[in-house]
């Protein structure tokens, strides 16, 4: 699992890097008795999930989450 995180984060990291336009960026990961949470959130320019074209970045962030938001 901490394998899957480290390249999950890496690929969200890249993506804020080269698309958001975000000067700060937040990390949270969160456990408790039954669920990990790993939550990032970036002042960047943000971009509609449902309209954007799925490129590999989100196929290799979504298989397997039960909670995706993009607020």
């Amino acid at each position: 699992m901490t394998l899957n995180i480290y390249r999950i984060l890496t690929e969200i990291i890249q993506n804020i890097q080269k698309h958001s336009k975000a000067s700060k960026v937040l990390i949270q990961l969160i456990q408790n008795e039954s669920e990990l949470t790993l939550m990032v959130e970036d002042n960047g320019k943000g971009f509609d999930i449902s309209s954007s074209t799925q490129g590999l970045g989100l196929k290799i962030c979504m298989p397997g989450q039960k909670h995706w938001r993009s607020a």
